[in-house]
């Protein structure tokens, strides 16, 4: 009987270090994919910004419409710049944190367009890239349909009229209006994939104690290896992890 329990508790900790393991290696990769989305919604959002003067929603002299035109040509260039910033830097210094106040989280939001909130905070981003990748993807759905409905409109006056000289200048434009909504498109799923990939950054580090204690039972079993990826994913201070007992490993699978 003794030997039974001995082999099914040998077979639960195999699995949780199994578990544990399969964590920080996804953690290693989300580390790097997240640095990649942070380039790729920078170089749109520049090369958005020098290439391309059309506008795929019409142009009035409303509040609404000059509230999108500071989004797309000044805080969503900024915030992407210091989303990338951020970003390069917790990953090369090893400096990130998260928040365990929430309403802290909310305080900074609005100011991540200035840098002005913490730039090792992994929970403020994760927030700040789910709004913004939101309101990207509703003024992208807001330009689709005044794009639709501007070409279902020419199609229309074109049936109606044989020749209509400005048709090659149209189509040009409207090639371009298009490619600017597919660009906003991606620019809005990267930063939901981002707010996803903090998202299980701040999960990892909530779990922070568990890994340290994974991580000193990997050096008395010495795998040095797996115990370095461990550590390589958390943050360098670890001193902000309270280290309790060594029953954390009984509570990894809740």
């Amino acid at each position: 009987m003794k030997e039974n329990l001995i082999i099914n508790n040998s077979n639960n900790d195999n699995r949780k270090e199994k578990k544990l393991l399969k964590e920080a290696k996804k953690m290693h990769y989300i580390k790097y994919l997240n640095l990649f989305f942070s380039i790729l919604v920078t170089v749109i959002e520049l090369y958005q910004i020098t290439n391309f003067v059309e506008y795929p929603f019409p142009l009035r002299s409303t509040l609404f419409f000059l509230i999108i035109l500071l989004y797309f040509y000044l805080i969503l260039p900024i915030f992407s710049i210091i989303n990338l910033i951020k970003t390069f830097s917790r990953i090369f210094t090893g400096n990130f944190s998260i928040s365990k106040n929430v309403e802290n989280i909310f305080d900074c939001i609005g100011y991540n367009c200035c840098g002005y909130c913490n730039s090792n905070n992994v929970t403020s981003s994760k927030y700040s890239n789910l709004i913004y990748g939101l309101i990207t993807l509703f003024f992208s759905l807001y330009s689709s349909y005044f794009f639709l409905k501007g070409v279902i409109k020419e199609v229309n006056y074109t049936l109606n009229h044989s020749t209509y000289k400005n048709e090659p200048l149209l189509f040009n434009f409207r090639k371009r209006q298009l490619i600017k909504i597919i660009l906003y498109f991606i620019v809005s799923i990267s930063l939901l994939i981002q707010s996803y990939f903090f998202h299980f950054h701040d999960y990892f580090l909530r779990r922070g104690e568990i890994y340290i204690e994974f991580y000193k039972r990997l050096i008395i079993k010495n795998r040095k290896e797996e115990a370095e990826l461990i550590r390589y994913q958390l943050p360098r201070n670890v001193e902000d992890f309270v280290i309790n007992s060594g029953n954390e490993m009984q509570n990894v699978t809740a």
